[in-house]
Protein backbone atom coordinates (compact mmCIF):
# COMPACT_ATOMS: atom_id res chain seq x y z
CA UNK A 1 0.00 0.00 0.00
CA UNK A 2 0.90 3.68 0.24
CA UNK A 3 2.98 3.12 3.39
CA UNK A 4 5.23 0.75 1.39
CA UNK A 5 5.58 3.38 -1.35
CA UNK A 6 6.50 6.01 1.27
CA UNK A 7 9.16 3.70 2.73
CA UNK A 8 10.56 3.07 -0.76
CA UNK A 9 10.75 6.81 -1.54
CA UNK A 10 12.51 7.45 1.79
CA UNK A 11 14.93 4.60 1.01
CA UNK A 12 15.62 6.03 -2.47
CA UNK A 13 15.87 9.70 -1.42
CA UNK A 14 17.54 9.24 1.94
CA UNK A 15 16.61 11.29 4.99
CA UNK A 16 18.74 14.10 6.43
CA UNK A 17 17.92 16.35 9.38
CA UNK A 18 20.32 19.10 8.31
CA UNK A 19 20.48 21.01 5.00
CA UNK A 20 22.84 19.56 2.40
CA UNK A 21 23.61 20.04 -1.28
CA UNK A 22 22.24 17.27 -3.49
CA UNK A 23 24.07 15.75 -6.47
CA UNK A 24 23.21 18.83 -8.54
CA UNK A 25 24.42 21.25 -5.86
CA UNK A 26 20.89 22.27 -4.78
CA UNK A 27 20.09 22.89 -1.10
CA UNK A 28 17.90 20.10 0.22
CA UNK A 29 16.58 18.89 3.59
CA UNK A 30 14.76 15.84 4.90
CA UNK A 31 13.56 13.42 2.23
CA UNK A 32 14.65 15.18 -0.95
CA UNK A 33 12.85 18.44 -0.04
CA UNK A 34 14.23 21.26 -2.17
CA UNK A 35 14.72 24.42 -0.08
CA UNK A 36 13.21 27.25 -2.15
CA UNK A 37 14.83 27.12 -5.58
CA UNK A 38 17.81 25.28 -4.07
CA UNK A 39 20.33 27.94 -5.07
CA UNK A 40 20.75 29.52 -1.63
CA UNK A 41 20.24 28.51 1.98
CA UNK A 42 18.01 30.98 3.86
CA UNK A 43 19.21 31.50 7.47
CA UNK A 44 15.98 30.08 8.93
CA UNK A 45 16.65 26.76 7.15
CA UNK A 46 20.28 26.59 8.30
CA UNK A 47 19.65 24.44 11.38
CA UNK A 48 19.01 20.88 12.49
CA UNK A 49 15.42 19.75 11.90
CA UNK A 50 13.60 17.29 14.17
CA UNK A 51 12.39 13.97 12.77
CA UNK A 52 8.84 15.29 13.17
CA UNK A 53 9.62 18.41 11.10
CA UNK A 54 11.30 16.30 8.42
CA UNK A 55 8.34 13.89 8.26
CA UNK A 56 5.84 16.78 8.10
CA UNK A 57 7.71 18.17 5.07
CA UNK A 58 7.80 14.68 3.55
CA UNK A 59 4.06 14.01 4.04
CA UNK A 60 3.18 17.24 2.20
CA UNK A 61 5.73 16.59 -0.56
CA UNK A 62 4.50 12.99 -0.90
CA UNK A 63 0.86 14.11 -1.29
CA UNK A 64 1.92 16.70 -3.91
CA UNK A 65 3.85 14.07 -5.88
CA UNK A 66 1.00 11.54 -5.74
CA UNK A 67 -1.13 14.21 -7.48
CA UNK A 68 1.56 14.56 -10.15
CA UNK A 69 1.89 10.76 -10.51
CA UNK A 70 -1.89 10.42 -10.97
CA UNK A 71 -1.52 12.48 -14.19
CA UNK A 72 0.95 9.97 -15.67
CA UNK A 73 -0.52 8.35 -18.80
CA UNK A 74 -2.23 5.02 -17.87
CA UNK A 75 -1.71 5.57 -14.11
CA UNK A 76 -5.28 4.38 -13.54
CA UNK A 77 -4.55 1.16 -15.46
CA UNK A 78 -1.52 0.30 -13.31
CA UNK A 79 -1.71 -2.04 -10.37
CA UNK A 80 -0.23 -1.17 -6.97
CA UNK A 81 3.38 -1.78 -8.03
CA UNK A 82 3.03 0.24 -11.22
CA UNK A 83 1.44 3.12 -9.30
CA UNK A 84 4.29 2.92 -6.78
CA UNK A 85 6.79 3.26 -9.65
CA UNK A 86 4.92 6.31 -11.02
CA UNK A 87 4.89 7.96 -7.56
CA UNK A 88 8.62 7.31 -7.09
CA UNK A 89 9.34 8.74 -10.55
CA UNK A 90 7.26 11.86 -9.78
CA UNK A 91 9.10 12.32 -6.47
CA UNK A 92 12.42 11.99 -8.29
CA UNK A 93 11.69 14.04 -11.43
CA UNK A 94 8.38 15.88 -11.03
CA UNK A 95 6.19 15.82 -14.16
CA UNK A 96 8.75 13.89 -16.18
CA UNK A 97 6.88 12.20 -19.05
CA UNK A 98 6.42 15.23 -21.38
CA UNK A 99 10.24 15.32 -21.67
CA UNK A 100 10.28 11.59 -22.59
CA UNK A 101 8.05 11.41 -25.70
CA UNK A 102 8.92 7.80 -26.64
CA UNK A 103 8.28 6.52 -23.12
CA UNK A 104 5.13 8.66 -22.85
CA UNK A 105 3.79 7.06 -26.07
CA UNK A 106 4.40 3.58 -24.61
CA UNK A 107 2.51 4.55 -21.44
CA UNK A 108 -0.39 5.92 -23.51
CA UNK A 109 -0.55 2.50 -25.22
CA UNK A 110 -0.45 0.79 -21.79
CA UNK A 111 2.85 -0.82 -22.83
CA UNK A 112 4.48 -0.77 -19.41
CA UNK A 113 7.29 -3.10 -20.48
CA UNK A 114 8.11 -0.73 -23.37
CA UNK A 115 7.99 2.27 -21.00
CA UNK A 116 10.27 0.42 -18.56
CA UNK A 117 12.73 -0.26 -21.41
CA UNK A 118 12.70 3.47 -22.25
CA UNK A 119 13.54 4.35 -18.64
CA UNK A 120 16.29 1.74 -18.50
CA UNK A 121 17.88 3.11 -21.68
CA UNK A 122 18.32 6.64 -20.30
CA UNK A 123 20.75 8.97 -18.59
CA UNK A 124 18.40 8.92 -15.56
CA UNK A 125 18.94 5.17 -15.11
CA UNK A 126 22.71 5.60 -14.98
CA UNK A 127 22.45 8.40 -12.39
CA UNK A 128 20.04 7.02 -9.76
CA UNK A 129 21.87 3.93 -8.49
CA UNK A 130 19.67 1.17 -7.04
CA UNK A 131 16.52 3.24 -7.60
CA UNK A 132 16.66 2.56 -11.37
CA UNK A 133 16.46 -1.24 -11.36
CA UNK A 134 13.78 -1.26 -8.65
CA UNK A 135 11.50 1.28 -10.36
CA UNK A 136 12.05 -0.21 -13.83
CA UNK A 137 11.28 -3.69 -12.47
CA UNK A 138 8.06 -2.51 -10.82
CA UNK A 139 6.94 -0.73 -13.97
CA UNK A 140 7.86 -3.62 -16.27
CA UNK A 141 5.78 -6.02 -14.21
CA UNK A 142 2.95 -3.53 -13.90
CA UNK A 143 1.90 -5.74 -11.02
CA UNK A 144 3.29 -6.87 -7.71
CA UNK A 145 3.87 -4.75 -4.65
CA UNK A 146 5.91 -1.68 -3.85
CA UNK A 147 8.48 -4.03 -2.36
CA UNK A 148 9.06 -5.77 -5.68
CA UNK A 149 12.57 -7.09 -6.22
CA UNK A 150 14.76 -5.20 -8.66
CA UNK A 151 14.40 -6.04 -12.32
CA UNK A 152 15.97 -9.28 -13.39
CA UNK A 153 14.00 -11.30 -10.86
CA UNK A 154 10.65 -10.37 -12.36
CA UNK A 155 8.70 -11.96 -15.22
CA UNK A 156 9.34 -10.33 -18.58
CA UNK A 157 5.67 -9.51 -19.07
CA UNK A 158 2.48 -9.73 -17.11
CA UNK A 159 -0.81 -11.07 -18.49
CA UNK A 160 -3.34 -8.31 -19.10
CA UNK A 161 -6.84 -8.82 -17.72
CA UNK A 162 -9.26 -9.30 -20.61
CA UNK A 163 -11.51 -6.52 -19.31
CA UNK A 164 -8.77 -3.94 -19.78
CA UNK A 165 -9.21 -1.65 -22.81
CA UNK A 166 -6.47 -1.90 -25.38
CA UNK A 167 -7.01 1.40 -27.21
CA UNK A 168 -4.47 4.09 -26.38
CA UNK A 169 -5.86 7.16 -24.66
CA UNK A 170 -6.67 10.14 -26.82
CA UNK A 171 -4.07 12.27 -25.11
CA UNK A 172 -3.30 14.01 -21.86
CA UNK A 173 -6.31 15.14 -19.84
CA UNK A 174 -7.10 18.79 -19.27
CA UNK A 175 -6.10 18.31 -15.64
CA UNK A 176 -2.67 17.07 -16.73
CA UNK A 177 -2.20 20.12 -18.91
CA UNK A 178 -3.19 22.64 -16.24
CA UNK A 179 -2.07 21.07 -12.98
CA UNK A 180 0.70 22.92 -11.20
CA UNK A 181 4.04 21.21 -10.92
CA UNK A 182 6.15 21.44 -7.82
CA UNK A 183 9.58 23.02 -7.92
CA UNK A 184 11.06 19.66 -6.98
CA UNK A 185 13.41 17.89 -9.32
CA UNK A 186 11.17 18.37 -12.34
CA UNK A 187 14.01 19.61 -14.52
CA UNK A 188 16.85 17.51 -13.17
CA UNK A 189 16.96 14.85 -15.89
CA UNK A 190 16.36 16.34 -19.34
Amino acid sequence: GMEDVKKMVIRHEGMRNEPYKDSLGLWTIGVGHLIGNGKSLPPEWNRKFSNEEVMNLFEKDFADHVKIAEQTPSYDKANEGGKGAFIDLAFNMGKWWPKWPGTKAKLEQEDFAGAAAGLKDSKWYTQVGRRGPEVVGMLRAGLGTAGAKPEGNLPESAPMPSSMPTEPTAGPSVAAATAPTTPSAASRYP
